[in-house]
């Protein structure tokens, strides 16, 4: 989530970032380099957040609502899972960014070396077998 935002301000918005915030544009033949890097540079700012264009803290990360469904021969079940907090998500490394400027799309990987989730309530409907 923060990734997609935090890279689209940077291609779009980079008059408006942080000076400790690397700028990239449109037009550098290498901007999927420049995305990489600069996601990776700022770790220690995106820990306590970057208000100023809406990263929120990621120590720790507070996640309102998550859904997840499973089925399978044998088991079928829904998960609710809310207040949900992570810790950790600091710990990332980007190891991969595509961007088409022309689309406005932005894919890429991220590895999360360490990290836990705290749970404040869950629901679970179904069958586990």
């Amino acid at each position: 989530m923060f990734l997609v935002f935090l890279n689209l301000a940077v291609i779009t918005n980079a008059w408006l970032l942080p000076s400790y915030v690397p700028k990239c544009f449109l037009n550098d033949p290498n901007i999927n380099n420049c995305i990489l890097k600069a996601g990776n540079s700022i770790k220690s700012y995106v820990r306590g957040g970057i208000l100023e264009i809406g990263i929120p803290p990621l120590n720790p990360f507070r996640y309102p609502y998550i859904n997840a469904s499973h089925i399978a021969p044998i088991s079928q079940f829904d998960l609710m899972l809310s207040n949900v907090i992570f810790d950790g998500f600091y710990n990332y490394e980007i190891t991969e960014i595509n961007f088409d400027p022309k689309q406005g799309i932005l894919t890429g990987r991220m590895v999360i070396s360490s990290w836990y989730a705290y749970i404040a309530n869950y629901t679970m409907n179904g069958v586990l077998a």
